[in-house]
């Protein structure tokens, strides 16, 4: 069933908002765009908390929600250490434009399997494209780049838009993309699902420095 999606919630997609009410049951994708709708038009979550109970579901159900809603609404560019670890870690020693853009799919692509498990592979594609959303904004050269399938080619155009361009800037705009990603995911499913979805993918990714926000810790070691 399609819904239209509130013109005050730009921010939520119909695939992200079915995502969210497949996850948090008793609640509708109705339910979901409503709450998206109300706290969008009030900062204070306890509006949208009080509408989510009275659809009958629980406390920490409606805590997830409202989470993961605030993280899509207030998605924005940050320096992320575990992004730029990820990163590192797939590119190697230097890298063009282009080793940059497939190092970035390679990790879309490992992390793809455990997000589609548990934010369903439409939740996940819609996290991708808010994450570009957002760090369009900034760097320009991904006007154009679409979130594709995941975990399969994730990046749409990434590879022609990076062609000769500078590796630096290049850099920082998928730095910036994969740490607004991981915000999301946090705010989706939880810090302790997101760690462990990064490490099955990293046996190797060392322990994390504890700061208030998961993509801003840098690896230790």
């Amino acid at each position: 069933m399609q819904h239209d999606l509130p013109v005050s919630t730009p921010w939520l997609s119909d695939d992200m908002a079915r995502a969210l009410a497949a996850m948090s049951p008793p609640l509708s994708v109705t339910d979901v765009l409503e709450a998206a709708d109300t706290l969008n038009g009030d900062l204070a979550p306890a509006p949208a908390i009080g509408q989510l109970l009275r659809h009958g579901a629980d406390l920490m159900t409606v805590r997830r929600v409202i989470e993961a809603l605030r993280a899509l609404r207030d998605a924005r560019v940050t320096d992320s250490g575990l992004a730029d670890w990820l990163l590192a870690r797939e590119v190697g020693p230097g890298g063009d434009s282009q080793t940059l853009a497939a190092a970035t799919e390679r990790v879309l692509q490992k992390l793809g399997p455990g997000l589609s498990r548990l934010a369903t592979p439409s939740g996940s594609q819609a996290l991708l494209s808010r994450a570009l959303h957002v760090t369009r904004a900034s760097f320009l050269f991904l006007e154009g780049v679409r979130a594709g399938a995941v975990p399969d080619n994730c990046l749409q155009g990434l590879s022609e838009r990076t062609l000769d361009m500078d590796p630096a800037e290049v850099a920082d705009g998928l730095q910036a993309l994969l740490g607004i990603l991981l915000e999301l995911v946090v705010g989706l499913i939880g810090e302790d699902l997101t760690i462990n979805v990064v490490r099955a993918a990293w046996p190797d990714l060392p322990p994390l420095k504890p700061t208030h926000s998961l993509s801003f810790r840098p690896p230790i070691g």
